[in-house]
């Protein structure tokens, strides 16, 4: 499917790049030179509790920390990340323009070596947001990720009936972006949303995007034919979370020539077992049928968005768990995600709804896909603290996943229906192993 660039947004990323300041110059009672020649320049930043300095650029750097500090960091894209330092903590940071403000009660001081030619093999994680024009002239938003040059296997993250997929998994919290994680690794990262989620939006004049199968399968398809045209590879990897899983296995089965492997995260399968939602879904009136009444979009609150996430987390202070950072910014972005969400009050983000009955059949045995059907590797990964996946769904899949080569099933001790932004220590960790060792498999295999 053709592409449609953002060029509006590739110009003002140039002119903001070509209007950023020195540090040195825009915040000289910040930024101090220590020493200059033509290959580094090492200079001493200070900023008081509550300095915050004008936008500036910074080169590819080293970082080395002097004092304990909290920090706000401002991008021109209009992103905003808070970091906390602890002295002796050294970083490689890439080129960057934003600007800083101390927002805690001691001084930031570090050491900055800033590198005026990028060093050899000197790597940094990129991104780029453009748009694929799919079924009926839909334009569906897609983001890719990447680090370094050496990104040869494809792996496209489809999320499922919660928050758009750059809040989802590409959040900006240092050390939570499971995009960057698995560009990291060597994989070329795209992340993409289907109608009614985030910027993709359906054909003007059509009827409204409602997110069933057939249309998340549809816009899925769009995206792999665009990635695989633009990257020149045969196949890639899908990786799918929650509903996510389901569309992208449906999409894998369908189109097996398409795809490498399949990566399933917390997904449900078509087996007949209990399910701590099935209630939630049905109709009170007719006992066994899926409420009708529930209608083509939820609507989720700050509250809501995090409820089943904060029931599954087995501590009273959440956070011990998971990062304060990630919930705040996880909420926000996913709130910021929907234009019309400060319109309602409380304000709330609008999901296309039709995943919940797809979801409430397949608790009752209903498949939409069969696993026997599938000759390709899956990974089918459950947190055993995840209240959407059940044990059930993992034991199916593996008795049906006959016919496919190198498959891997984990249970992760703890793991949410999140754990891929809770703390490492909570799944996060155990589950980026999974996936590299899976994904490494692959890209020997398709050598």
């Amino acid at each position: 499917m053709p592409r449609s660039i953002l060029p509006l947004q590739l110009l003002f990323c140039s002119l903001l790049a070509a209007w950023a300041q020195d540090s040195v110059k825009v915040a000289p009672q910040n930024y101090k030179v220590l020493l200059e020649n033509d290959r580094v320049r090492v200079l001493e930043a200070l900023l008081k509790p509550g300095d915050r300095t004008p936008q500036h650029s910074h080169p590819a750097r080293v970082v080395y920390t002097l004092s304990d500090h909290s920090a706000i960091f401002r991008f021109p894209e209009g992103r905003v990340t808070h970091s906390t330092s602890k002295a002796g903590d050294t970083v490689w940071r890439g080129p960057v323009i934003h600007s800083e403000e101390n927002d805690g009660k001691t001084d930031s001081h570090a050491i900055l070596v800033e590198f005026k030619q990028a060093p050899a093999h000197a790597e940094v994680v990129t991104r780029s947001d453009y748009f694929v024009t799919g079924e009926l002239g839909s334009q569906l938003f897609v983001r890719h990720v990447t680090f370094g040059s050496d990104h040869q296997l494809p792996i496209l993250l489809v999320p499922g009936g919660g928050p758009p997929s750059e809040v989802l998994f590409d959040l900006p919290v240092p050390g939570y972006s499971l995009a960057e994680d698995l560009a990291r690794m060597g994989l070329d990262v795209f992340l993409m949303n289907s109608r009614g989620w985030g910027k993709s939006t359906a054909t003007p004049n059509s009827a409204e995007a409602v997110g069933d199968s057939k249309q998340v399968t549809a816009d899925i398809g769009s995206v792999v034919d665009d990635i695989l045209r633009s990257t020149g590879q045969s196949r890639m990897v899908l990786f799918g979370h929650a509903s996510g899983g389901l569309w992208t296995a449906m999409y894998a089965t369908q189109h097996q020539e398409n795809i490498a492997a399949l990566v399933l995260l917390n997904s449900m399968y078509g087996v007949d077992a209990p399910w701590g939602l099935r209630q939630a879904f049905e109709d009170p009136q007719h006992p066994g049928t899926f409420d009708a009444r529930a209608g083509p979009y939820r609507l989720a609150t700050a509250e809501g968005l995090l409820d089943g996430w904060n029931r599954s987390i087995p501590v009273s202070n959440k956070d011990d768990w998971r990062d304060p950072r990630v919930a705040q910014a996880y909420v926000t972005l996913a709130l910021a995600s929907d234009p019309t969400s400060e319109s309602r009050t409380p304000p709330s983000i609008k999901i296309p709804g039709a995943f919940r009955k797809e979801h409430y059949l397949l608790s009752k045995g209903q498949k939409f896909w069969d696993a026997r059907d599938l000759k390709l590797p899956v990974l089918y990964m459950r947190g055993s603290r995840d209240h959407w996946s059940r044990p059930e769904d993992l034991d199916a899949m593996k008795r049906d996943l006959t016919a496919a080569w190198g498959s891997k099933f984990a249970t992760i001790a703890d793991g949410t229906h999140f754990l891929f932004l809770d703390r490492p220590e909570h799944g996060r960790r155990e589950m980026l192993k999974q996936i590299q060792e899976f994904t490494a498999a692959i890209k020997k295999s398709e050598k």
